[in-house]
């Protein structure tokens, strides 16, 4: 009887882990590392070369908005990418009078005092006397996949959304360890599982 029981035990966590790696699946966007396409972020996890495509996407799209930097490459060679927006209203150019839209000469993203017309990247430095940094950091667990979609997320929704200004400019990385983000998207391969009851001496 007891047999019975552990044998019926065994198959419905089989089974259960069954499930949860097919969910898995279906969640994360198959491409290529040749692959252009962008998959909907808000429907799935994006791999590590969808993340690059999507935010040089993004930086072609807004120009004027977000730049797209890297600040480092990783003990495996893959970029670790930062996202650089700028929350004023110096990429949307002034209105006159008429209410007709003009185009912003300014090239100094950081410049975004209206007193203030830089044509060239030796920004005035009074420009940044009244604008703060807030800075993101997402990923640096490798298998933490939502924190990356979080971060994808409020790139997204900070670069698109009409009629939002403030004095607060965000540097997020959405990645920054993308040497493991990789490995956890490697079918069979466990890294840390979170949801797993580890004994309380790890290692027997």
């Amino acid at each position: 009887m007891n047999r019975k029981r552990k044998s019926s035990k065994s198959r419905s966590r089989s089974r259960s882990k069954a499930v949860k790696r097919r969910r898995r699946r279906n969640a994360v966007a198959d491409q290529t590392e040749d692959d252009k396409t962008i998959p909907d972020i808000e429907k799935c996890f994006l791999n590590y070369q969808q993340i690059a495509n999507y935010l040089a996407a993004l930086a072609d799209e807004f120009p004027h908005k977000v730049t797209v930097d890297e600040i480092g490459i990783s003990l495996k060679g893959n970029s670790i990418l930062m996202a650089k927006i700028f929350m004023a209203s110096h990429g949307q150019g002034q209105a006159d009078k008429s209410g007709v839209q003009e185009e912003d000469t300014r090239k100094d993203p950081y410049c975004c005092c209206p007193e203030h017309e830089c044509k060239t990247f030796e920004c005035d430095p009074d420009c940044m006397l009244n604008r703060s940094i807030a800075f993101v950091e997402a990923g640096s667990n490798g298998c933490d996949w939502i924190s990356v979609s979080t971060a994808l997320y409020m790139i997204d929704h900070l670069v698109k959304s009409d009629g939002m200004q403030t004095n607060v400019d965000y540097f997020i990385v959405p990645c920054s360890n993308p040497d493991s983000y990789k490995a956890s998207f490697t079918p069979g391969n466990t890294l840390e599982n979170l949801s797993f009851n580890y004994p309380i001496i790890l290692g027997k």
